[in-house]
């Protein structure tokens, strides 16, 4: 084994690949008495927001069912919410009462519970943007709106500057500005491989497998531990070389840490997942492995990055999302179950993000295409739940929310607030929250609060 071999399994090994320092930063209290941790599930592709929370009175259903067509869910296969009493009517959009997709069942006691809340019509945004401001030349709008690959980033990095998409995910920055402990692994462990949200200024992440097997090394052969030590430690004194032991012996040190938990036959928590299926299942219970074992990290704060692909749903829309949703249901009730088995329940912060909605008017083949603002959900003990954020937008085509004529709604929420929400909750305080989200200034204004108050 060589030197370029190794760094190439390093990957594997899953450590995110940098020459500089982690940013283990002193420990808030001794103990870990203060811990918290936000868990960010991205949903690939871009989910329909407008099948995951649909309107459920007769009316308005009426008027959902007559836009969506073949895309419109059975109203006696939704699954209710029952409405918080500070709602206003404004809010919901004229809606009387709203459900779940079928498929998010599981998640409908949880919202009983004060557990779960939605938050309406999150997107990208430059600054707060009405119709006719759209209409205006030159008025801001993100850059390529409905591009995956732009929107994705632009949602991780929680930026839509016209200079391009920054090179620090507002999951490093995060880190960057709050204490996380005495540990050696880093506080941003993502499951979904490589990405720009948790990448920061001085941050980096860990990057741990998403197969739920190991973690890269065979810790039972002591002959292969030797070997990539001695390898790891080799060195002609140049810069490269020093960097490329850190790496190594990071990714040891880490491989050795972590292989053991997320390989706990005993752990408490892992039954909760059993006969769920789908590789978020998986992640979600890697994360609680991970939590339950949180004094072994010697971590206060803690971030995570799951994944979830395949809502990119041009074709056969209900029955693709359909799968997906049934598996991130059960998936985000059992993560749910698992905080409170672990007296963890108000301090883990459990969000969905998607590169963008989909349009309400259906498409020619059974599917939807490429939208703008869409609803996210929040979930955990810390969530003032039950609760309904934000403005739901009129369900009219070409109508006031709409930004084109086939359903696409302009945000009435900026990613820069629910972002600005988490990280305050976290730690960062009100003045360092430009070093996290560096447009939120322009989001000030009456009805654009900094902070969106669904967490306590």
């Amino acid at each position: 084994m060589n030197r370029r071999s190794f760094l190439k399994g390093a990957g594997s090994v899953g450590l995110a690949a940098t020459l500089g320092q982690f940013s283990l930063m002193r420990a808030l209290a001794a103990g870990g008495s203060d811990y918290k941790a936000i868990v960010c599930v991205f949903l690939f592709g871009g989910n329909d927001g407008n099948n995951m929370i649909v309107p459920y009175d007769t009316t308005a259903y009426t008027n959902y069912a007559a836009i969506r067509g073949p895309l419109a869910l059975a109203q006696n296969t939704l699954v209710p919410l029952t409405n918080p009493a500070t709602v206003s009517a404004a809010q919901m959009g004229g809606v009387q009462q709203f459900a779940l997709h079928p498929s998010l069942a599981p998640l409908q006691s949880i919202w009983n519970a004060g557990q779960l809340a939605v938050q309406f019509n999150v997107g990208t945004l430059v600054q707060p943007t009405t119709k006719a401001q759209l209409k205006t030349a030159g008025w801001p709008v993100p850059q390529n709106m409905y591009s995956h690959i732009d929107q994705q980033q632009q949602w991780q990095t929680a930026t839509t500057l016209a200079a391009g998409v920054a090179g620090a995910g507002w999951g490093g920055l995060i880190a960057d500005q709050v204490a996380a402990g005495t540990g050696t692994v880093p506080p941003l462990i993502t499951l979904g491989g490589n990405n720009t949200f948790t990448l920061g200024k001085s941050t980096r992440p860990l990057a741990v497998p998403n197969s739920g097997s190991t973690f890269g090394l065979n810790y039972g052969n002591a002959n292969l531990q030797t070997a990539m030590a001695a390898l790891a430690s080799q060195t002609d004194g140049s810069q490269l070389l020093a960097g490329e032991a850190q790496i190594a012996n990071s990714a040891l040190a880490n491989s050795a840490l972590i292989n053991p938990i997320i390989n706990n036959a005993s752990s408490t928590v892992k039954s909760l997942f059993t006969g769920i299926t789908g590789n978020i299942a998986t992640q979600l219970q890697t994360v609680a492995m991970l939590i339950e074992a949180r004094a072994q990290l010697g971590l206060s704060r803690q971030i995570y990055f799951v994944t979830q692909g395949g809502y990119d749903t041009h074709s056969a829309q209900l029955t693709t999302q359909g799968t997906l949703l049934a598996q991130l249901g059960q998936s985000l009730a059992a993560f749910n179950s698992a905080m409170n088995q672990l007296g963890v329940g108000s301090s883990v912060t459990t969000v969905t993000m998607s590169d963008f909605a989909r349009t309400l008017k259906p498409n020619s083949t059974a599917g939807s295409d490429h939208a703008w603002g869409g609803h996210h959900l929040m979930m955990g003990g810390a969530v003032k739940g039950g609760q309904f954020y934000g403005t739901m937008p009129q369900l009219a085509l070409a109508g006031a929310d709409d930004a084109t004529s086939e359903g696409r709604w302009i945000p009435t929420t900026a990613v820069d607030q629910y972002v600005a929400t988490l990280a305050n909750w976290f730690g960062v305080p009100p003045a360092a929250l430009p070093a996290v989200v560096p447009n939120l200034a322009n989001f000030t204004g009456a009805g654009w609060p900094a902070n969106l108050g669904f967490l306590g």
